[in-house]
């Protein structure tokens, strides 16, 4: 649930600069440019007067309290209302304990066992506390151009850190895509964002704790290129060993940075595709990760819109499963459609709604992840017979809701297993060599810039007609 926090602040400042400096996540998803509109939150205070544009990206929620963190400059001192993500650690006993974390765009998950039975004493996931310098991988790139590769690098740093506190750790195996292990790293990512869009390295090597100043020494998984890291790369050992990853399946994981992993039989077939944080709540009107409070299903009960709310109290948001079973609902009651039009906001839950722009954010998302399946079977010749959903989306998504609105191939068997890539870093504890093993099978085909891949987009664009 959300927790008022008290922010002392200078005059004429924003509430962005002011809940930086007080050391509090807050998702800006363009970086603070203020053309989102992602970064509404709810505050009490004097602040400026809004303009014209913070009026239009915020609609009704400015009336409920909101205001843009990155537009709104305030008076003094003010509170806001936020997520209490922060993870209270419990000590941890045990000797040379290790830890595997993949550092993902939007949420950082850790887990902590002990070296000789692999027993997990702890996990934990958070917010990437980096979402205040952009919610994709390319607004951070381009804040840290601007001068703050040190601090992306010290904020992942530091909250990797408090998420291992009260363990005594020796080493820790992280996972991740390539732009999130260059700021780990301390490694200038400017390359992945200018074509022709190179890695800086591919990793697979340790960094020493001398030279993060933390208290166990890391090693950065290998990753296949510039926008298929790590994390795909440990997923796909870990789906392997599942014994489902045959011939003709594909591996999802649909996070920010969606990469996608098809067997063809003679190995491995890998894309990416810009998916943005849509799924996972981030830049939508009242969206947020699944926990305590989060929206995480809705149906329909003789035509009424039903939801469910994790932990069962009072909801304050809506998670990715919960936006994607609300897109489906909507669509087969003809609120939304399928050209995605819906012509006023959707009161989903008091001071919840669902609007127009949150419903564009899913198209597009949606649309980038079916068009790379279904260009994946063009180029390899394989009919596409299983998907395989990893991430923390598929721990909660709906599979009639997902093919419903056209994120996933109609026809396929659909496999949920949620956290492939910390069980693949897992793997590698001891054991780098698989991760060398895999990479030599993985063959990277980008579709950026190809005619057809950006027709099917557009064409991909639409929701199915539910009405028909």
């Amino acid at each position: 649930m959300k927790k008022r926090f008290d922010v002392n602040a200078s005059a004429g400042e924003t509430l962005l600069e002011a809940m930086k400096r007080a050391g509090l996540a807050v998702s800006a998803p363009c970086g603070g440019s203020g053309i989102c509109g992602g970064c509404a939150v709810k505050v009490e205070g004097a602040f400026s007067v809004p303009d014209d544009d913070e009026a239009v990206l915020l609609g009704s929620l400015l009336k409920r309290g909101y205001r843009l963190a990155c537009r709104a400059r305030t008076f003094g001192d003010f509170c806001v209302y936020l997520d209490d993500n922060r993870t209270e650690q419990d000590e941890v006993a045990g000797e040379k304990l290790t830890a595997v974390a993949d550092i993902g765009t939007t949420v950082i998950s850790v887990r902590i066992f002990e070296n000789g039975t692999k027993k997990i004493l702890r996990e934990c996931s958070e917010p990437n506390r980096q979402m205040i310098y952009g919610s994709d991988v390319l607004t951070r790139i381009c804040s840290s151009d601007d001068g703050h590769l040190d601090e992306l690098t010290q904020t992942v740093r530091d909250q990797l850190s408090r998420m291992t506190a009260g363990a005594d750790i020796d080493k820790c195996f992280c996972v991740g895509n390539t732009t999130m292990l260059c700021f780990l790293a301390g490694v200038d990512p400017s390359s992945i964002g200018i074509a022709p869009y190179n890695m800086p390295e591919a990793f697979g090597r340790w960094i020493g704790r001398e030279e993060t100043g933390l208290g166990f020494d890391i090693y950065a998984g290998r990753c296949a290129s510039a926008f298929v890291g790590a994390d795909a790369v440990a997923a796909a050992i870990a789906a392997e060993r599942s014994g489902l990853f045959e011939k003709g399946t594909v591996l999802c994981d649909l996070g920010t940075n969606g990469e996608i992993v098809l067997n063809t039989g003679d190995g491995y077939l890998c894309t990416a595709t810009a998916c943005g944080p849509a799924f996972e709540g981030v830049g939508l009107a009242c969206g947020g990760k699944a926990g305590d409070g989060a929206i995480s299903h809705f149906w329909l009960d003789n035509g009424e819109i039903k939801h469910s709310v994790i932990g069962e109290g009072k909801p304050d948001r809506i998670c990715g499963s919960g936006i994607i079973d609300l897109c489906a609902c909507l669509l087969k009651t003809g609120r939304i459609k399928p050209e995605g039009n819906m012509d006023s906001e959707f009161l989903a839950a008091p001071d919840i709604v669902f609007t127009p722009s949150d419903v564009r954010k899913i198209q597009l998302a949606k649309s980038a992840v079916m068009t790379s399946l279904l260009m994946l079977e063009k180029h390899s010749g394989i009919k596409i017979k299983r998907i395989i959903v990893t991430g923390k989306l598929g721990e909660n998504l709906n599979e009639e809701s997902a093919k419903a609105i056209g994120l996933l191939t109609d026809g396929c068997e659909i496999v949920f297993m949620s956290e492939l890539a910390l069980a693949g870093a897992g793997l590698l504890c001891g054991n780098e060599r698989l991760v060398h093993d895999m990479i030599d099978r993985c063959t990277v085909v980008n579709f950026g810039g190809d005619e057809l891949y950006t027709d099917m987009y557009i064409d991909n664009v639409s929701f199915p007609d539910l009405q028909r």
